[in-house]
């Protein structure tokens, strides 16, 4: 027998057909195969009803895992009332036609074919049946003039108004200035200056006081001899009445809206705060732009910046930040000493970027606070491996970049003090991977680090002191970490990390080989559950048991209990775990103990301290110690859970873990787990 579930679908076809698609199951099971469908159309879902059109046949229709679609056609039937359809079902050629229920009701798409009988839309609309729309429009107490055109016909008026509106910054549309509509009337032809028509229009964008307003850039070459300058109002704030600025600058493509610079020794486009100067640039984009300098043929004597962003470097800055949340995204820098430059500013982030042929850095970053840098490109110097780094960091707070590559630099990232932290990206044939000096906190975190010339990482003066990677692919490098002590700070800091290398990780400190321990960062952390009854030596303690557990309320047949004495726990530990940031990077693992009051105990004490014991080749056995925890005022049968912390100082070597417990009175240890800690 059939059985049907249908889930109707209309859309209108051409004419009075219309596509009808639904489910069909078949013994409970989804339908495969062909079968003949007949539809029928009735004024109700009430049996028997009256019949309105049909029955249609389709035959051989093709079911796919339940799914069909058929073509319905019952003529100019649809006059907006309702309407249902009986469906009736036969595998292909056979014979009785098996009735589904419940009829399905046909939805409002079919009704369409109803507005082809609406006499008023039928045919040309005539200057008659637009005559109150005219009257709507010119009516003053709509805010529209009269002279607005109701030609509908030739739709050129409207163009017109459209185009003056996204062009000329007339409401209500946003601000706008298109550098190529008078009175700028840029060329945009790779051949005239249009250095002053794009100042102008950013001039008249950056001082308006018609509410902020962009600059536009449509396609085109622009050959630019002169700086374009960016400004603001005279006022630092930027608010709502009379005092706004620009505030986007753009075009229609990196590779469309080209701006064409030809001079060496300055910038492309700038916003540069003088000396006392309290003023600032916020919420600007610039996007969809190529700033081309002249070093993309090969010319290094440029000196300038395709984007310079802050406080003249030369002269003492008295102000405050220089920009807040500003972008940059989809552009192209290239051929310039480097390509984008930052300075004193706040939340400045720069995405899908592409930085070529720059002379010495991509990004120059001195005093950027909380930057972030989104899947740029940093790589292709135009000199091969001349360039000194593809970002540069002077300082600052909460550098973080984000994906991205960078290929064929002498260096990827620069970092002199401050903090930079890279996440993900494909770093191929660099020269080294990060040079660091002086205080820094650094990371790196699933990265792909391949074919560096030197070791990857570089430490000078004390840089490695807390920095840490975790979960990089590195290959072809023989020596991973490479500090040199520099005048201020000469200590070896251990370096621990995570990497996913092909060969053991090593490095030298001052020309020294070093072999670092494997593991600084773990995410998940390592944690496990400690057994007390059934690992290691358990010295003057009973295990629990089935027969033998703790009192109530716990009752547990999982642990040892210690009577007015001492016992010992050895249990193997792995070793490369944690890292605690205060002792640079020292293992640090936190066991938690929930222990209960035996017979007799009223106010006792329990104490228990962790010990690393390992092997040594030359010495044997030694100890790396930890400070105890005591515990007290534990009563018959009452419960307390508690966690302390133990660090090691060496972390090379695989260890035992060696616990101590020291008891009054009659105390069961029922629960012990360690697990690493993250910072």
């Amino acid at each position: 027998m059939l059985l049907g579930l249908f889930l109707s679908l209309s859309c209108l076809g051409q004419g009075t057909v219309f596509s009808y698609q639904g489910v069909l199951n078949d013994a409970g099971q989804r339908a495969n195969g062909t079968y003949d469908l007949t539809f029928t159309l009735y004024d109700s879902q009430s049996l028997p009803g009256d019949v309105i059109a049909g029955p249609v046949t389709n035959a051989d229709v093709l079911v796919t895992n339940g799914l069909f679609t058929v073509s319905l056609d019952f003529g100019n039937v649809f006059n907006g009332d309702a309407r249902w359809l009986q469906i009736d079902v036969r595998t292909n050629g056979g014979g009785f036609f098996y009735p589904l229920s419940p009829r399905q009701p046909l939805t409002a798409v079919p009704y369409a074919m109803f507005s082809g009988s609406a006499t008023n839309l039928v045919g040309a609309l005539s200057g008659a049946n637009l005559a109150p729309v005219n009257a709507l429009i010119a009516s003053t107490s709509n805010g529209l003039s009269s002279a607005f055109s109701t030609n509908v016909a030739s739709f050129a008026n409207i163009t017109n108004i459209l185009s003056a509106q996204l062009t000329n910054g007339a409401e209500p549309f946003r601000n706008m200035i298109n550098v190529k509509s008078p009175p700028y009337n840029a060329a945009g032809d790779g051949v005239a200056d249009d250095w002053a028509p794009i100042q102008n229009a950013i001039t008249a964008a950056c001082l308006t006081t018609n509410g902020p307003t962009a600059v536009y850039i449509p396609a085109g070459i622009y050959r630019v001899t002169n700086t374009l300058v960016l400004t603001t109002q005279l006022k630092a704030d930027i608010g709502t009445t009379a005092n706004t600025s620009l505030s986007e600058l753009f075009g229609d493509g990196a590779r469309k809206s080209i701006l064409k610079f030809t001079m060496t020794g300055a910038n492309g486009l700038e916003f540069r705060v003088l000396n006392g100067d309290h003023r600032h640039l916020s919420n600007f984009t610039v996007h969809d732009l190529a700033l081309m300098g002249p070093a993309v043929s090969g010319d290094t004597n440029v000196s300038g910046s395709g984007y310079f962003f802050g406080y003249d470097p030369s002269v003492p800055y008295g102000g405050d930040t220089t920009g807040f949340h500003d972008t940059v995204y989809n552009c192209f820098l290239l051929g310039w000493k480097q390509g984008l430059c930052l300075s004193n500013t706040v939340f400045f982030t720069v995405r899908n970027c592409n930085f070529q042929s720059n002379i010495v850095h991509s990004v120059l970053l001195q005093a950027a606070d909380t930057t972030r840098l989104e899947n740029n490109n940093y790589g292709f110097p135009v000199v091969p491996r001349g360039d000194d780094s593809a970002i540069y960091v002077a300082g600052g707070q909460g550098v973080i970049s984000m994906g991205g590559e960078c290929g064929d630099s002498c260096c990827f990232a620069r970092v002199e003090g401050g903090f930079f932290h890279q996440f993900g990206g494909n770093f191929e044939r660099n020269n080294v991977m990060l040079v660091a000096e002086n205080y820094c906190s650094l990371s790196f975190e699933g990265c792909r680090i391949i074919n560096c010339t030197n070791a990857p990482f570089v430490f000078i003066n004390g840089a490695a002191s807390d920095f840490w990677a975790a979960d990089c692919a590195l290959w072809d490098s023989n020596i991973t970490f490479d500090q040199r002590p520099g005048p201020t700070y000469f200590s070896n800091y251990q370096i621990h990390h995570a990497l996913n290398t092909p060969f053991k990780t090593n490095g030298v400190f001052n020309g020294v080989p070093q072999v670092y321990p494997p593991v600084f960062f773990q995410n998940p952390k390592w944690s496990e559950y400690i057994s007390p009854a059934h690992v290691g030596a358990l010295l003057n303690a009973t295990p629990l048991s089935f027969t033998n557990t703790s009192p109530a309320p716990f009752l547990s047949n999982d642990g040892i209990s210690i009577s007015n004495t001492t016992a010992q726990i050895w249990h193997p530990l792995s070793y490369g775990l944690g890292g605690n940031n205060n002792f640079f990077g020292n293992p640090e693992i936190q066991f938690t103990a929930t222990i209960q009051g035996g017979t007799g105990a009223t106010n006792a004490f329990i104490t228990l301290g962790a010990d690393s014991v390992h092997l040594d080749p030359a010495a044997g056995y030694t100890v790396d110690s930890s400070q105890n925890i005591s515990i007290g005022g534990i009563t018959n049968g009452a419960l307390k859970s508690f966690s302390w912390t133990q660090f090691w100082f060496d972390d090379a070597n695989p260890r035992f873990t060696r616990l101590s417990l020291a008891t009054t009175n009659q105390i069961y240890l029922i629960g012990l787990s360690a697990h690493t800690l993250d910072y």
